[in-house]
């Protein structure tokens, strides 16, 4: 039986893990991609050059890892019609977005529908006080 502590996790969708350490994406600049996340900061910086070696008229090195491995087959679908890495780039960042969504969603419902108070000052801090205006001599 698993203990539960009483709060909610949010569910993380399993396209967002790692690969396996046997499964990871070696890219032929040296670089590795062990999730889309990495994808996308490698993707980020690739050189066309790199890019055009993994995705050609003969394959589709991200599309293939993405499917089989990642096992998202709308982001693969997505990026096998992807014809450069700027393509490719926006296609793994709309993906992101799919998945931060969620999380802004519940922000926002968070920030309508929870009361708003006052946070107290700490005991330690003093009321602010003007200064007295400073007293004239009595006239002689």
């Amino acid at each position: 039986m698993r203990a539960t502590t009483g709060t909610r996790q949010a569910r993380v969708p399993r396209w967002l893990g790692d690969a396996p350490s046997d499964k990871v994406f070696y890219c032929c600049s040296g670089e590795v991609y062990r999730n889309v996340r990495e994808l996308e900061a490698g993707l980020a910086q690739m050189a066309e050059d790199y890019f055009v070696y993994h995705v050609n008229s003969e394959k589709n090195d991200f599309s293939k890892w993405v499917q089989d491995v990642i096992e998202d087959g709308y982001l693969a679908g997505r990026l096998a019609g992807c014809q450069n890495r700027a393509q490719a780039l926006q296609a793994v960042r709309e993906r992101l977005d799919t998945a931060d969504a969620p999380k802004a969603r519940r922000q926002a419902r968070l920030r309508t529908t929870l009361p708003r108070t006052p946070t107290p000052a700490p005991e330690s801090a003093a009321p602010l006080r003007q200064a007295a205006p400073p007293r004239r001599a009595p006239a002689a």
